[in-house]
Protein backbone atom coordinates (compact mmCIF):
# COMPACT_ATOMS: atom_id res chain seq x y z
CA UNK A 1 0.00 0.00 0.00
CA UNK A 2 1.59 3.67 -0.98
CA UNK A 3 0.45 6.66 1.21
CA UNK A 4 1.27 10.01 -0.11
CA UNK A 5 4.38 11.80 0.81
CA UNK A 6 2.89 14.70 3.29
CA UNK A 7 5.40 17.65 3.22
CA UNK A 8 5.00 20.26 5.79
CA UNK A 9 6.12 23.43 4.76
CA UNK A 10 6.62 26.06 8.04
CA UNK A 11 6.58 29.75 7.16
CA UNK A 12 8.09 31.46 9.83
CA UNK A 13 6.47 34.71 9.49
CA UNK A 14 3.21 33.07 9.89
CA UNK A 15 3.71 30.84 12.99
CA UNK A 16 5.50 34.01 14.79
CA UNK A 17 1.82 36.21 13.68
CA UNK A 18 -0.07 32.85 15.33
CA UNK A 19 2.20 33.05 18.41
CA UNK A 20 2.02 36.66 19.02
CA UNK A 21 -2.33 36.58 17.98
CA UNK A 22 -3.02 33.72 21.03
CA UNK A 23 0.32 35.11 23.28
CA UNK A 24 -0.41 39.07 23.09
CA UNK A 25 -4.00 39.47 21.84
CA UNK A 26 -2.95 40.70 18.54
CA UNK A 27 -5.57 40.54 15.54
CA UNK A 28 -3.63 40.17 12.08
CA UNK A 29 -5.35 39.57 8.94
CA UNK A 30 -4.03 38.27 5.55
CA UNK A 31 -3.49 41.59 4.16
CA UNK A 32 -2.34 42.61 7.04
CA UNK A 33 -4.24 46.17 7.09
CA UNK A 34 -5.20 47.98 10.27
CA UNK A 35 -8.34 47.11 11.76
CA UNK A 36 -11.23 49.95 12.52
CA UNK A 37 -11.99 49.69 16.68
CA UNK A 38 -15.22 51.61 16.77
CA UNK A 39 -17.07 52.63 19.90
CA UNK A 40 -20.76 52.63 19.55
CA UNK A 41 -23.46 54.35 21.99
CA UNK A 42 -26.58 52.62 23.09
CA UNK A 43 -29.64 54.63 24.47
CA UNK A 44 -28.56 52.85 28.30
CA UNK A 45 -25.48 54.65 28.40
CA UNK A 46 -23.22 51.72 27.42
CA UNK A 47 -20.87 51.53 24.49
CA UNK A 48 -19.57 48.79 22.50
CA UNK A 49 -16.27 48.84 21.49
CA UNK A 50 -15.41 46.11 18.75
CA UNK A 51 -13.27 45.97 15.54
CA UNK A 52 -14.22 45.93 11.88
CA UNK A 53 -12.13 46.19 8.64
CA UNK A 54 -15.87 47.63 7.07
CA UNK A 55 -17.37 49.42 9.38
CA UNK A 56 -20.67 50.88 8.02
CA UNK A 57 -21.31 47.02 7.12
CA UNK A 58 -20.87 46.53 10.75
CA UNK A 59 -23.06 49.25 11.74
CA UNK A 60 -26.07 48.01 9.63
CA UNK A 61 -25.72 44.31 11.46
CA UNK A 62 -25.60 46.37 15.07
CA UNK A 63 -28.72 48.35 14.57
CA UNK A 64 -31.18 45.05 13.76
CA UNK A 65 -30.21 43.86 17.16
CA UNK A 66 -29.71 47.66 18.80
CA UNK A 67 -31.81 49.78 16.57
CA UNK A 68 -30.91 53.10 18.15
CA UNK A 69 -27.52 53.11 18.73
CA UNK A 70 -25.03 56.04 17.41
CA UNK A 71 -21.33 55.72 16.25
CA UNK A 72 -18.74 57.84 18.59
CA UNK A 73 -15.85 57.40 16.29
CA UNK A 74 -13.07 55.18 15.01
CA UNK A 75 -9.44 54.48 15.84
CA UNK A 76 -7.38 52.48 13.54
CA UNK A 77 -5.23 49.94 15.11
CA UNK A 78 -3.65 46.63 14.99
CA UNK A 79 -5.59 45.51 18.20
CA UNK A 80 -8.65 45.28 19.76
CA UNK A 81 -7.72 44.02 23.19
CA UNK A 82 -5.53 47.11 23.82
CA UNK A 83 -8.16 49.63 23.53
CA UNK A 84 -10.27 47.22 25.54
CA UNK A 85 -7.38 47.30 28.59
CA UNK A 86 -7.40 50.96 28.62
CA UNK A 87 -11.49 51.38 29.40
CA UNK A 88 -11.19 47.99 31.54
CA UNK A 89 -12.77 50.06 34.64
CA UNK A 90 -15.74 50.71 32.93
CA UNK A 91 -16.31 47.35 31.62
CA UNK A 92 -19.33 44.85 32.02
CA UNK A 93 -17.36 41.73 32.72
CA UNK A 94 -17.13 39.29 30.00
CA UNK A 95 -18.47 41.21 26.93
CA UNK A 96 -17.53 44.14 24.59
CA UNK A 97 -19.88 46.70 26.31
CA UNK A 98 -18.46 49.30 28.65
CA UNK A 99 -20.35 52.07 30.91
CA UNK A 100 -19.78 55.68 28.61
CA UNK A 101 -17.30 57.75 30.26
CA UNK A 102 -16.10 61.55 28.35
CA UNK A 103 -12.82 59.81 28.38
CA UNK A 104 -13.74 57.73 24.98
CA UNK A 105 -14.52 60.99 23.15
CA UNK A 106 -11.07 62.14 24.29
CA UNK A 107 -9.41 58.87 23.41
CA UNK A 108 -10.68 58.98 19.91
CA UNK A 109 -9.80 62.15 18.89
CA UNK A 110 -6.43 61.84 20.81
CA UNK A 111 -5.85 58.96 18.17
CA UNK A 112 -6.98 60.43 15.12
CA UNK A 113 -4.92 63.45 15.67
CA UNK A 114 -1.59 60.95 16.19
CA UNK A 115 -2.73 59.05 12.69
CA UNK A 116 -2.82 62.01 10.80
CA UNK A 117 0.71 63.37 11.36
Amino acid sequence: MNFPIIRLYWNYDNVIKHKARYQFGIQTHKDEKPIHVYFVLASDNLVKIGYSRDVPKRMISIKIAHPTVKLLGTVITKTEVQVHKIFEEFRIPKTEWFRYDDSMLEFIAVQNQIKQI
